[in-house]
């Protein structure tokens, strides 16, 4: 999807074919990372009221466990798509 808004990942995916691919996969990867990392942050703000020893070690603790979380399901979906069992992702939001 983000090959057709973003015209060098279009033409790193046309041009440099199985390479391309696997360095958008690479870059996908990191965004995840990224937004993981941002999406977590959030959460440990967003639950501050129900916690009752809220500090930052509590915020790195949740950041921390929450991008794992993330990460290992991101590898998951990429094992399940490898295999061939099925598209990973989807399989993965099914069950």
């Amino acid at each position: 999807l983000g090959t057709t808004a973003i015209s060098s990942l279009e033409k790193l995916q046309k041009e440099e074919g199985e390479a391309g691919r696997q360095k958008i996969t690479q870059i996908t990867r990191y965004v995840a990372l990224f937004w993981a990392l941002i999406q977590s942050i959030g959460v440990s703000f967003w639950v501050r009221p129900y916690v009752f020893n809220w500090d930052s070690s509590f915020v790195i603790s949740m950041t921390l466990a929450l991008t794992t979380g993330s990460m290992m399901i991101m590898w998951f979906s990429e094992q399940i798509t490898e295999k061939g069992v099925g598209n990973g992702p989807s399989l993965l939001i099914f069950v």
